[in-house]
């Protein structure tokens, strides 16, 4: 999947961190979540954690650690 870093930095699983301006391609696998992470789901949509989000789909990243859609 497309990863594009908008603000501030993103570390991945690998240890390779994006910076700000980043667009890179990566699996699932690759991703981290850490608190405070907003994810603004692209065209065609993505699947994380094998559910399903649409395009123009918002999740983000709660203390407890659980990505949760905002409406």
């Amino acid at each position: 999947m497309e990863l594009k870093v908008l603000a501030g930095a993103y570390k991945l699983t690998t240890g390779a961190t994006a910076q700000a301006g980043s667009q890179i391609y990566v699996f699932e696998d690759a991703l981290t979540f850490p608190m405070g992470l907003m994810i603004d789901v692209g065209k065609g949509g993505v699947t994380l954690g094998g559910i399903s989000y649409p395009e123009g789909t918002r999740l983000f990243v709660y203390e407890s650690g659980t990505l949760t859609k905002i409406e």
